[in-house]
């Protein structure tokens, strides 16, 4: 993921917010705000391949952006390469690795969006009196990162921050006289502890690797019955 910058400018369309991306040395916009990472990893938990070419595209480009985009791009692009367009730009705006070539750069998460979505909604309102239902279209994901990291860094005491400190932490010892300490610390761990199981590198690049290979195919089909 690209990380946020103080001279990159954002716009809005179709009621989401929009970034600016390069591909292939072409300038193009693409919503890149915080609820299309979620909407993108929503997708790529649904079972089936053939449809979600289509569905990203229409995450990444709603409405008058698909007609910019297809302004943008060259009449003669191949309809296998937008699969190629949608990797890069799900990479920078969002850290999600459609193509699996990034499998050693993943890290086990420490929240989870479905899990945290509670916590998430009242850290944000509390640290910055800022409402996720406004906030979510109007951020990008990166500014969204940026948001929850300083919520760590600050100090400031949110149920995000509590719950990501008892899945980082180290317990404390088992010394003398600390064990019922030692205990409750553990119990809090439990409680905060993320219900999903954390996939290996190996699992989320397969994943993701079936996924785009269902969308390639799509394109390819696409393509054919359109030559």
């Amino acid at each position: 993921m690209e990380p946020t910058s103080l001279l990159r400018k954002r716009t809005r369309a179709e009621g989401r917010g929009v970034g600016r991306f390069e591909w292939r040395g072409i300038g193009l916009r693409a919503v890149d705000d915080a609820l299309a990472a979620i909407e993108i990893d929503a997708l790529l938990g649904e079972p089936g391949g053939d449809e979600k070419m289509p569905a990203l595209l229409r995450i990444l480009f709603p409405g008058s952006l698909m007609s910019e985009l297809r302004e943008t791009l060259p009449p003669d692009l191949p309809a296998g390469e937008l699969g190629d367009l949608a990797a890069q730009i799900a990479w920078e705006a969002f850290g999600i690795d459609l193509t699996g070539e990034r499998a050693s750069e993943w890290e086990p998460p420490v929240f989870d969006f479905a899990e945290d979505a509670g916590r998430i909604r009242a850290s944000l309102l509390i640290a910055y009196g800022m409402d996720w239902d406004e906030a979510c279209t109007r951020i990008s994901y990166a500014e969204l990162c940026d948001l929850l990291s300083c919520l760590m860094e600050s100090g400031c005491e949110t149920p995000f921050r509590e719950a990501v400190y008892y899945r980082t932490a180290e317990p404390p010892r088992d010394a003398k006289g600390a064990g019922e300490y030692r205990r409750a610390w553990l119990r809090r761990r439990a409680h905060f502890a993320l219900r999903s199981a954390a996939p290996t590198a190996d699992q989320i690049a397969q994943a993701h690797n079936d996924a785009m290979a269902g969308m390639f195919a799509a394109a390819e089909r696409a393509a054919m019955a359109n030559g």
